[in-house]
């Protein structure tokens, strides 16, 4: 397909392991990954600097492996042997809610699934910390695919304000029922 990515990348992104950050180079490969998601979205929603309207972007982006720190925080990367395909993060707001952060995946490979198996690591993550919700925030004009694959999981809008002051932001919410906690298992 012109323009699209190439069918053999995309095969092979699909059963990218994901796990969490760990060693330098997983952070340091996450942290290029991070940089291109916040670059993208700053131009794709028309804000410019994204550190502007989400602050924690900033410090994510000087040092991301302090940024997840927090005892139940977990920052995950899908790789495809030194390639980074993937990232997305899983910061604990309070005893019920974990957030689900900066789902990214690499041009290449989007269309494969991988976005969603980054997803679902970050469901069974937060089960296993004991969290009964999961949050998070998207721009649903900017990312209509990722919307989609959120309501597909089940995610349902919420009535929450949402952080992010841009116009088209969205807060979303799971609530991780006693069935999905015991699906897990």
């Amino acid at each position: 397909m012109p323009g699209g990515p190439d069918s053999r990348i995309v095969a092979s992104m699909t059963f990218a392991p994901i796990s969490a950050c760990h060693h330098p180079r997983d952070w340091e490969l996450a942290s290029q990954l991070l940089d291109d998601y916040l670059d993208w979205l700053g131009c794709a929603s028309g804000v410019g600097d994204v550190g502007t309207v989400q602050p924690s972007a900033d410090v994510e982006r000087l040092d991301l492996r302090a940024a997840f720190a927090g005892p139940d925080d977990r920052f995950f990367l899908a790789r495809l042997g030194a390639l980074a395909a993937g990232t997305v993060g899983a910061r604990r707001l309070d005893h019920d809610d974990v957030e689900l952060v900066r789902l990214f995946v690499h041009p290449a490979a989007r269309g494969s699934g991988l976005g969603r198996r980054l997803t679902e690591r970050v469901l069974l993550h937060a089960i296993e910390v004991g969290a009964r919700r999961i949050v998070l925030d998207t721009h649903d004009r900017v990312m209509p695919e990722a919307a989609a694959m959120y309501r597909s999981l089940g995610f349902e809008e919420t009535d929450e304000p949402c952080p992010i002051p841009v116009p088209g932001a969205v807060r979303y919410a799971l609530p991780l029922t006693l069935s999905l906690r015991y699906a897990s298992l």
